[in-house]
């Protein structure tokens, strides 16, 4: 359970923070999928909706609080407790995608259609297990992946 909650909590914010691309919503996605390809998870981090990091900044941090948590977390990321409390959620984030190199399908995906509605954009990628979602949001003129369980 905490496994799971791990990895919907790193894919939430991989895919919830692009790094932002300017225009369109097909850069975010490139630049996903170049992050991949060179596991880059500080710039797949750096790809997440501000907005989304917020939140889940917030979230992390009261998850850290939890001594249960804690433990699950730090045995998980395979470091002591300790340690784990004083890494900040992007160093996290980027150590959790590392183990779990949740980004390797990506990296073999393609893109097969955009639909733009306004300041959110779905993406259908590709990949080998089939055609899934990838959805954007456009903040301060950028898209960002955003939304968690995005399926990549």
């Amino acid at each position: 359970m905490i496994r799971t909650m791990m990895i919907l909590l790193v894919l939430g914010v991989m895919f919830g923070a692009c790094g932002g691309a300017a225009s369109p919503p097909e850069a975010a996605f490139e630049s996903l999928k170049s992050a991949a390809v060179s596991q880059d998870w500080g710039a797949i981090y750096d790809l997440m909706a501000p907005s989304e990091v917020a939140k889940a900044e917030k979230d992390w941090e009261d998850a850290k609080k939890s001594p249960q948590m804690s433990r699950a977390i730090a045995e998980e990321l395979k470091l002591s407790v300790a340690k784990f409390k004083g890494m900040s959620y992007r160093d996290t984030f980027v150590k959790m995608v590392e183990i779990q190199k949740s980004t390797e399908e990506i990296s073999a995906s393609e893109l097969v259609e955009t639909t733009v509605d306004g300041a959110r954009a779905t993406l259908k990628i590709k990949s080998a297990k089939g055609v899934e979602s990838l959805r954007l949001v456009k903040e301060d003129g950028k898209w960002y992946v955003t939304g968690m369980g995005a399926g990549l």
